[in-house]
């Protein structure tokens, strides 16, 4: 049996991923241009900045209500290296999901970060 907050958290995760979809590889429907943005460089690099911010911390969250998912939805059985490689993805996942968190503020104060 599911629990409200695991069915909360599932819908936020939907939510999340429809907005994805549709936000554009730069997150440009994410964070639209203002008329007074339209034209110069500086800002327009300020403006890329925001969207990819943005659509990092929407990855992010999602991964991270993904994850949560994982650790609120009923233990099916496994063998203890099923569960040994599971807790290994898990812990990448809250890796990965944390660096884009990490990355996603950089972006809003304006630091570039080299990989």
């Amino acid at each position: 049996m599911r629990t409200t907050e695991l069915i909360d958290i599932e819908c936020a995760y939907e939510l999340i991923e429809r907005v994805l979809l549709h936000a554009g590889d730069e997150g440009q429907h994410l964070v639209p241009a203002t008329s007074a943005e339209a034209g110069a460089s500086d800002v327009d690099q300020s403006l890329v900045q925001r969207r990819l911010a943005t659509r990092k911390g929407l990855q992010s969250a999602k991964d991270l209500l993904g994850i949560a998912v994982e650790l609120m939805s009923p233990v099916e059985s496994r063998s203890a290296r099923e569960a040994s490689n599971r807790k290994r993805v898990m812990l990448q996942e809250l890796r990965l999901a944390a660096r884009r968190t990490y990355e996603a503020g950089h972006l809003l104060i304006g630091v570039n970060l080299r990989d």
